[in-house]
């Protein structure tokens, strides 16, 4: 199944749906307390059960702190939890299309 993160009206990124979670789950996790007004507006769609969430409604603020904390998951998701579920030769292939996501944002 693939999931995707739209990023404006002319971009979407699409990968599978392991690999969606291991991003934008990992990226969640970095946001504090006093960001949940953002989280919120940007996972609202995948936790009403849809397959995306969305950036191009939200502001600035928000838009740069799911940036900022997409980065910095990436930095960690090897030594994360979520990043010694998958055997190790499956890495790459998590942080490559993570990359992607990034350059597009």
């Amino acid at each position: 199944m693939s999931m995707s993160i739209i990023i404006n009206s002319d971009e979407a990124w699409i990968t599978k749906s392991g690999i969606f979670e291991c991003v934008v789950e990992e990226t969640r996790e970095l946001f504090k307390d006093n960001e949940q007004n953002c989280v919120n507006k940007i996972y609202e769609p995948l936790d009403d059960f849809q397959q995306y969430i969305y950036l191009s409604h939200v502001d600035e603020e928000c838009f740069n702190l799911f940036y900022n904390y997409c980065m910095k998951a990436t930095d960690n998701f090897p030594d994360s939890e979520r990043g010694k579920i998958p055997d190790k030769e499956y890495l790459p292939v998590i942080l490559g299309n993570w990359s992607i996501l990034l350059r597009m944002m």
